[in-house]
């Protein structure tokens, strides 16, 4: 079989039905889908929302805060023991308003640098999210397609198993062979039937996975184009990757702010200890009205005030029952601990993008071989069957070639989707994953052909 055709034919036997009446899904398709309809994504922008408030609930302690304030009372009032005054009656109505300003507060000022970080780490975050959304939905995607070539594999090698159970049958019947090529034809039938029924089984979980993003049936998918390129990252300088990724890893930009966050907690518990200074203005007014009461006589109580303050105010922390100092300790820990997971991820950014950077190296060499391997499995499975016909070869060898040649396939299938997600994750790694890139992925598929899913 000619390379060509193979790449020509549905990938691994795919049921890949050209139709002018039954539009599949693309990968680009329900990504949109995913975007509108996955719940973790949709976390993902609540989450943006609230961190994006997190600056301004920091600020709003630098800024003055002014109180209104209205009250109305009503007094009576008896004096037993005092001869001279035998009672009151009043109704006193009083507002005011009053403006507080911190003029050194360094607690304040340090919250509202930490609030302006997590602003930031909420934007960052939400970028890796995006990120995620694109590595999960192109996994489901291409764990669907990959599932659907197995089980077609599995069908063919079902198919060719059960033809050369009747072959072997009809040459037992006029005494060609032996019974045990009958069993041994038979139990090669058995196993496939059982793996045809395990990989029909993993096509319905791997159509669920895809459902479950966006909440929508499939019955079928585009698969990727017979000419996809299989080609090495540019750059292929694996330290230019890690390089990258150091720069440009939204991981690892998220564990430097929370570092950047903690140490500016930890200085807003330190500033616990110093003085704040706060300047005030007020302005108050109240009006008296009602009687009062001298033996028989009465007398009028009725007044006006009116009163207007304005006050600097100095504050120094003299003993909180150990808060303060226990808050300090406590947040300087917090800082050790954030400084730490940013070194980690640091490390953690170089392992995976060296991993992914050589998965996807070896995903290319792998490709290509496992193509190599199935015009080598057709070829040794021809030549085998011809030496079976004539008597030089024995049943063991033919059911051994023809599972060497379905293997073959399977491996192939496998290779080249783990080679397609593998390029996705490792621009995830550098920073550098964006809907451009499924847009790529999606300009490769076959938008003429469809794999349905047969469960």
């Amino acid at each position: 079989m000619r390379l060509n055709k193979l790449r020509m034919r549905p990938l691994v036997l795919s049921l890949c039905l050209a139709s002018a009446w039954a539009q599949a899904d693309t990968l680009k398709e329900i990504y949109q889908q995913a975007l509108q309809n996955d719940h973790q994504f949709k976390a993902a922008q609540a989450n943006l929302a609230a961190g994006r408030e997190a600056p301004a609930i920091g600020r709003a302690g630098l800024m003055p805060q002014v109180v209104g304030e209205a009250q109305l009372a009503k007094q009576e009032l008896d004096v037993s023991g005092q001869p001279q005054i035998s009672g009151r009656d009043a109704t006193e109505k009083s507002y005011g308003v009053s403006l507080r300003q911190p003029l050194f507060d360094l607690t304040v000022w340090n919250q509202y640098r930490a609030s302006q970080v997590q602003g930031d780490l909420a934007e960052i975050q939400f970028q890796a999210d995006q990120q995620d959304l694109i590595i999960r939905t192109s996994q489901a995607y291409f764990d669907a397609l990959k599932a659907v070539d197995n089980s077609n594999t599995a069908k063919a090698e079902e198919a060719a198993l059960a033809r050369q159970l009747e072959q072997t049958k009809q040459r037992f019947a006029v005494g060609l062979i032996a019974i045990t090529d009958v069993h041994e034809a038979q139990a090669a039938y058995d196993a496939a039937v059982a793996a045809k029924l395990l990989a029909q089984g993993q096509v319905g979980i791997a159509v669920q996975a895809v459902e479950v993003l966006t909440g929508k049936a499939y019955s079928g998918l585009s698969p990727l184009q017979a000419k996809f390129p299989v080609t090495a990252p540019v750059p292929e300088s694996r330290q230019e990757w890690v390089d990258f990724a150091l720069k440009n890893n939204l991981q690892l930009k998220g564990a430097v702010g929370r570092a950047q966050a903690a140490k500016y907690n930890y200085k807003a518990k330190a500033a616990g200890h110093l003085p704040t200074v706060y300047g005030s203005l007020s302005y108050d007014k109240a009006d008296s009205s009602g009687d009062g009461y001298t033996g028989p006589a009465a007398y009028n109580l009725d007044s006006d005030s009116t009163t207007k303050v304005a006050a600097i105010s100095l504050k120094v922390p003299i003993f909180t029952g150990g808060y303060t100092s226990a808050s300090r300790r406590q947040a300087l820990q917090q800082q050790y601990a954030a400084d730490e997971g940013k070194l980690q991820a640091e490390r953690d950014i170089v392992q995976a993008t060296r991993s992914f950077h050589l998965s996807v190296m070896t995903g290319v060499a792998s490709v290509k071989a496992r193509q190599q391997s199935i015009v080598s499995s057709q070829s040794a499975l021809d030549a085998t069957k011809a030496g079976y016909d004539v008597g030089t070869r024995d049943l063991v060898d033919l059911l051994r070639a023809q599972q060497n040649l379905f293997r073959a396939q399977r491996d192939y299938a496998d290779a080249l989707y783990s080679y397609v997600v593998g390029s996705l994750q490792l621009k995830q790694a550098a920073g550098m994953l964006s809907e451009k890139d499924v847009e790529a992925l999606d300009n490769w598929l076959d938008k003429n052909s469809v794999v349905r899913f047969e469960m």
